[in-house]
Order: C-alpha cells, then structure tokens, then sequence
C-alpha cells in the first residue's frame, strides 16, 4: 500500500514538472515568432497555478517517507504544505488539477490505520471544537473548515454529513449529493462518477451485483472520500435517493431506489421526518413527488440564457403573434458607433449571426437593452420608456442620449481585429442592475501602451429610475487599474451578496482572473488567478472576449475559453477543480474554424453536470461539477453548435446553422436538423429558448418549435416538429415585419434582438 502511493505520487508530481516545462517552451516559441505566416496562429495548453519548485520539492520527500514508512515526518510535511502551498495546483490526472490542500487530504485519505491515528492525535482536539461549535450553533462556516483543513480527523465524516443535510434544508440539492458522497467509497463509482452517471443505462440489479462482488476488492479511490466511516451506509444512500426526488429527477430517483432496493431492503431508519424502512419511505416520498403539481416559475430574463444556471427552461410553452407590439430601431436611440455595421450581409459559413449584438433582459415589467456606453429601460408590453426622466428610454449615462459618459461621442466602437464580434448583457439581481461599460477590448499589443482605456463595471438601482449606485473601479483607483492592464471579460453574476465577475490582465498572453465585490459597495473581497494562455491573435492584435460565469449553489464556474474550465467557491475563492481540455493548437486568422465564432458561450449547469462548448476546442465536454471529472466528450464535430439552449427533459439542446439534441447524461448525439451539409434547408440565426417541453428555434424569417424529447420511428429517430411561425408576412406593412435574432420572454413578451431592431411580440398561452 506505501509503496503504491509514493509512485502514483512521485509520477503526479513529475507529470506537474514535466508540462510547467513544456508550457514554458511552448511559450518561448509562440513568443519568438515561431508562426509559419502572419495569418496563422498556434496555441499550447493552457498554464495553470501549478506547484513552486519548493513545494515540488517537499512533495518528493513525502514520496520517500511514504515509501519508508516514517508516517510522522510525511505527515509533518504534508500539513506544512497545506498550509503555506494550499492555494496552489497540483495535477492529479492527465487533464485535471486540485489545490494542494484538497490532494494532502487524499494522501492522508490512503494512509494505513496507523498511520491515521498519528495523524488524527494531531489534529482531533481542533477539529471536534469547531465541529461541535458548528453543530450547536448550525455554523456552516465551521463544519465548512473542518472538511477543509482536517478532512481525515475524526469527525470528518460527521462534518460532511451535517453539511449535506444544512445543504438539503437549503434546496441546495447538487450540493449536498457531493457531500454524502465523500463519506464512503462506496458511494461512487472506481473513478470517482456518481453511480448513475457511470452506470447510465445499466440495470440496477446489475449493479447491484458489481457493487457486491467488488466490495472485497477495493482499489485506492482516486479522489477525496473519508477514509474510514462510522456512519451506517443505508442511511446516506438513502439521503442520496431523496435529493434526487426532491430535486424533481424522476428517472434518477426511480433508478436510485431500484438500486437501493437491491442493496438495503429491509433496512430501518428515520429519514425525511419518518421512521420506518428506508425504501419504503423513499417509494412512498417519490409517489408524491411525481403527483405534485409543478411550481409556476417567474418569467423574468435577469441574465444572459435567463439564469446564473444558464440554463433556463421556461415552465410552460407558448404561441407567437407575428405582429409586433411595437418595435425599437437601434439608429434611433444608439450612437452610431454602437450599431451593428450598415450593409453588412452574412458571408461564408461561419459567419451567419454576424450583426447580433444584443441580448436584452426583462425584469418585472422592464426591457432592459444596452451597448457599451449606454443603457436603456422600456416598458415590456408597451415599449415606453420606462421612466420620465429617461430621454429615449436611456437610464445611463444621465442626459444627452447622443454623448458618452466623458462627454464625446464614439467612445466604445469596436476597432478590434479580434475573432469575437461584440456582445452586450447585463444581470439584474432584486432591484440592482450590473453591467460592463466601455470598450470590449480585453488585451491591446503590448505598444499600444499609452492612451490604453479599459472598461468598468457599474451598478444601477433600478428603484431609483437608474441611479448609480457604484462603479468599479472607483475613479480614484481608475490609473492604477488602466496601467496594470485590467479588463472585465462582460457582466457579472450576482447572488445578493456578492458580485462575481471574470477579469483579464496583459497582452502578449492572457491571464484569467475571478473576482468577487461585495454587493453594497462594489468593494474587491477577492481575486484568484486561474490560468494563463496565448490566444489566436496573440500579442500582436487588439482583443475581445467575453468569458461569463454560471452559478449554482455557492459554487462558481467558468470556461475560460483558454484550455481550461475551472470551478470556485463563491465563499473565498477556493479553486474547487481545474479541467484542462484539448485545444485546437493552430489554424488560420483569415479563414478560423467555424467553433472559434461563437459568442457568448458560458457553462450550462444541470443537476450536478457542467456542459460547455469551448470556442477553442472541436469537442462538447460534460464534467462532474463536484470533481471536475469527465462524464463524456463528444465526437469532433465538423459543423459546430454556436449555442448550447440548455438541458430539459434529459437532453441537451444546442442550436447554431442547425439544431442538435444530445442525451445530457451519455452524450449521444440522438438527432440533428437540418442536416449540416444541406445547403436548401433553413439555417439558425439568433439565440433561441427552451420553453415547456419545446425548443424555438429562430431562423431569418421564421421560428421553429420542436419537441425537445427525440422519439422513435421504427430504426429511425426522429423530432416532431409542432408549429412554425412566420416573421417576414406579407400582409404585415414593410415598416413592421420582423426577422429573427436572440429570443428573450418575460412579461407576456418575446422579445426578438435582430440586426437592426429590437422587436415585441406579445405571447398566448394554449
């Protein structure tokens, strides 16, 4: 067992060593010149915080104690490192980095008996005072830093525990599973996947009976589980079972109980607030779930894709007029610098959404729209400003619509030779409204060093017709910020107690930084770095990107678009995991494939899944949001999804020329329409939405519904198509027809963003 650890150690550690070197070359190449032509570019992997060279170092004189047996000195060291190195990056797979702290706790995890018991008379004394003050006083904050700092003491197990239950009572369903989930081994599956994501597809009785036929044969798990629990095993997987149901995942729940069935049939407990056999508690719970009647959710469209999750699915489908309540042309309100190109039509494959900048909210009975120097308010159903104050429906910057906040028209054109075209969100949260003002330009060469003017992030008190209510950075600290090079990558997210947001520092290479302000003041609380990476356009172009964060749970993630995708606590900042996925390593500026157009492309969450679609990447990634984890990579694809909708009924929608529907969990691709190399069909044009059980999906002229589920026809799969919409009617006058672009609904409203308007369209319910 020792020697078994040092070397899964000692080769982790090398493997670290080995790529910081590789990265550095690949660097050193990229930064002389080494492109074969100026149109071409080349990208290495991204570069992670990885481990210094000191903690390298101490790391291979653990191996050796390990491989010796000397328990005392390995575990002296091991703490050393997880309290001065904690922050840092390890790799502990081949695509797949944890922070020091988190992977000293695995290695004290896979320490004989013994070995344990030396380590828990360190710590146990420490440990069972927080985790008995966090029980009396429900402190989530304490049990949170029992698991951290002493993972393997004592009461870890109990800890974990308790704070999936805390988790639970908060409807925090994902959460708490990952939680339960590290009290046993048992509980997932050898690689460290929940077992219904590992044994997707497979009969519960036949799991069942692997699960029995391995259990004399365990491996050393190869992620964080508590060594060697106490807690009765039937009472969490019956807690598992339950977050299922309550979370509303039938076919998981139905699974899960068969599962539990065959494992625990007879045993008793109290959970959910009765006694009795777990597994009938848990039928009869899921037989009342299944007859509830669903929740009405709000309409309401704070962020981009209609949630911090994004991953809304609106809660029932809907019909469409034609005849727009009214409509706004952009000329009309906007500096001529913010509107889309006149006169440019879509040329060549990749370029079919060019002039979609716009993704518009609906707040209450607000349409809220902006561009990167002002903001815009408008009555949903009537398309009236929505203050008096509020020239043109403009709510910032305060007065002459035509001018920016410095007073001069112009300001925020985008002259950028970047891959990107511009993006404009917001995020609303209560009654406070977070956007990205300025340039989108994120990274200029490194010349253009004078006269560089980033951008800044404000907050609007939408109670007060648009007050501000602060800026960041504050003007005092505006110098300092323009100097070091920072730039916000677009609006942030909120959960009303923090404001969490993306940032980028440099030029010749992109540096990836998340953040959190306090949601009063606007205040930094903090920053992490989370990687580094050169882009297609290099050091030797302007820039512009605009990487969003998805959050869910306290939990914060985010595709960097740079080679990695990476998960933070939204408590500290703590660097949960860190997926380094493969990237296209070259191609050229002139003619990029086509994944390197696509927009805003964020995370999707779904129940304990992150889904994303990397612009520099060929693939569709599904990961475990607890581990990071890969669950499934799909095929290379030749014509690429510019928009992943979100997930509803089991299926991931992703939609760009054409619509695609993949089973969420196993990552097949069950259908695509229209095919992708058929010229004579329709194309997508604009970001569509998932409502009741159906997908719109906007072409130019029309809106198509599909079902969101795929059916069988015999050998063939097929996709009922219900409705089609047409936009371009001809008995609708010139100045009123519409087309289509990015689809928002809120208020009784569809709100269509196309190329030159923002369209109203009022919305019947069946």
């Amino acid at each position: 067992m020792p020697g078994h650890i040092a070397l899964i150690f000692a080769t982790i550690v090398i493997l670290s060593l080995l790529q910081i070197t590789t990265v550095a070359a690949q660097v050193n190449l990229f930064r002389r010149g080494g492109r074969s032509a100026p149109d071409q570019f080349q990208l290495s992997a991204a570069e992670i915080k990885n481990i210094p060279n000191e903690a390298a170092t101490n790391f291979i004189r653990v191996a050796a104690f390990l491989e010796e047996e000397s328990w005392e000195d390995a575990i002296e060291i091991l703490q050393l490192l997880a309290e001065q190195f904690g922050d840092y990056l390890v790799g502990v797979d081949s695509d797949r980095y944890l922070s020091v702290r988190r992977y000293c706790e695995m290695l004290l995890a896979a320490m004989p008996p013994d070995a344990l018991d030396l380590y828990r008379k360190r710590v146990d004394a420490a440990a069972l005072d927080w985790y008995n003050k966090g029980i009396a006083a429900q402190d989530e904050q304490l049990l949170q830093r029992v698991v951290d700092r002493f993972f393997c003491s004592t009461v870890g197990d109990d800890a974990l525990l308790a704070l999936g239950d805390q988790e639970l009572e908060k409807g925090y369903y994902d959460r708490a599973r990952s939680y339960w989930e590290q009290i046993d081994q048992d509980l997932k599956s050898a690689d460290g996947l929940s077992l219904w994501h590992a044994y997707y597809g497979v009969d519960a009785q036949k799991v069942a009976a692997d699960l029995h036929s391995s259990s004399d044969l365990k491996e050393e798990p190869r992620w964080l589980v508590y060594p060697d629990t106490d807690i009765e095993l039937p009472a969490v997987r019956g807690r598992l079972v339950l977050s299922s149901i309550l979370q509303g995942d039938i076919p998981r729940a139905r699974w899960e109980l068969a599962l539990f069935r065959r494992l625990h049939a007879t045993q008793e407990g109290h959970l959910a607030g009765r006694t009795g056999a777990y597994a009938d508690i848990l039928s009869e719970l899921l037989r009342e779930q299944i007859t509830l009647p669903q929740r009405p959710a709000s309409e309401d469209w704070l962020t981009f894709a209609g949630s911090p999750t994004r991953n809304r699915v609106l809660p029932a489908s809907f019909d469409i007029s034609s005849i727009p309540n009214w409509n706004i042309h952009y000329a009309d309100i906007m500096q001529e610098s913010e509107l889309p190109a006149k006169n440019k039509q879509p040329t060549g494959a990749d370029s079919h959404e060019e002039g979609l900048y716009f993704h518009p909210l609906i707040a209450g009975n607000l349409a809220l729209l902006n561009n990167s120097e002002q903001i815009f308010a408008f009555r949903a159903k009537s398309g009236k400003p929505a203050f008096a104050g509020s020239p043109g429906g403009q709510i910032y910057p305060e007065g002459d619509p035509t001018l920016t906040e410095n007073g001069r028209s112009g300001k925020g054109r985008m002259r950028a030779t970047s891959l990107d075209r511009p993006q404009h969100s917001m995020t609303v949260f209560g009654n406070h409204l977070f956007a990205r003002i300025g340039t989108q330009i994120t990274s200029r060469p490194p010349e253009s060093a004078t006269g560089y003017a980033g951008n800044r992030l404000i907050c609007l008190n939408l109670n007060r017709e648009g007050a501000l209510e602060w800026k960041y950075p504050r003007r005092r600290d505006e110098a300092l910020f323009d100097r070091e090079r920072w730039s916000f990558e677009g609006p942030p997210l909120s959960d009303g107690d923090g404001v969490y947001l993306v940032m980028r520092q440099g030029s010749s290479r992109a540096a990836c930084y998340v953040a959190c302000l306090d949601f009063q003041t606007g205040s930094l609380r903090w920053r992490r770095k989370v990687c580094d990476a050169d882009t297609p356009v290099g050091g030797r172009r302007n820039e512009t990107t605009h990487n969003l964060l998805t959050l869910c749970e306290g939990i914060l993630y985010l595709n960097t678009n740079l080679g990695a995708i990476v998960s933070l606590r939204v408590a500290d900042g703590d660097v949960r995991w860190v997926y380094q996925y493969p990237r296209v390593t070259s191609g050229s500026l002139r003619h990029p494939p086509a994944h390197f157009k696509r927009g805003l492309n964020p995370c999707v969450y779904y129940r304990g899944v992150v889904l994303t679609a990397p612009r520099d990447s060929r693939f569709l990634f599904a990961l475990d949001a607890g581990s990071g984890r890969l669950i499934w990579r799909s095929a290379p694809m030749m014509a690429h999804p510019m928009h992943l909708l979100g997930v509803s009924n089991g299926t991931l929608l992703a939609t760009g020329k054409s619509i695609w529907w993949f089973n969420a969990v196993s990552g097949r691709a069950e259908h695509v329409w229209p095919e992708p190399d058929n010229q004579n069909t329709p194309r997508g044009y604009g970001r569509g939405l998932l409502a009741g059980d159906f997908v719109y999906w906007p072409t130019r002229e029309k809106i198509y519904v599909f079902d969101q589920r795929v059916v069988k026809d015999g050998s063939r799969r097929v996709v009922p198509q219900r409705a089609t919409i047409d936009l371009l009617r001809p008995d609708v006058p010139v100045e009123q027809r519409i087309t289509g672009g990015n689809l928002v609904v809120g208020d009784d409203t569809l709100l269509i963003a196309g190329q030159t308007q923002l369209q109203a369209l009022p919305l019947r319910y069946p």
